[in-house]
């Protein structure tokens, strides 16, 4: 390769080398939570739940659906839902989270 080649294209094969390290380190970030979200597995109860509302990027409303479980070995997990599901659990509900899933499901 010319020495005129090796200036102009050196640079933007560096660039575009670390723009793809940086693609696959937030890829495999990404899936490495996805793996140990669906492999955790807990059961607790439910002691909070609370409704936030915030605004998007184009000044919309949205609503963000909380629930907090306090699990067997004494800490809580803060689980984002929908409305629906959101409604329909009381605080005390008893949740079990199975190896698998990405939701608890309720058990009393």
């Amino acid at each position: 390769m010319s020495p005129e080649k090796t200036v102009v294209l050196g640079p933007i094969i560096v660039f575009f080398g670390i723009f793809a390290l940086l693609i696959f380190l937030f890829l495999r970030l990404v899936i490495r939570l996805v793996i140990k979200g669906r492999a955790s597995s807990w059961q607790g109860e439910l002691v909070n739940k609370f409704h936030n509302v915030g605004e998007d990027d184009d000044g919309r409303s949205v609503d963000y659906y909380t629930l907090v479980f306090k699990i067997e070995e004494g800490k809580t997990i803060k689980v984002g839902t929908s409305k629906l599901i959101w409604e329909t659990y009381s605080i005390g509900d008893r949740a079990i989270k199975k190896p698998g899933t990405f939701r608890p499901e309720k058990i009393s």
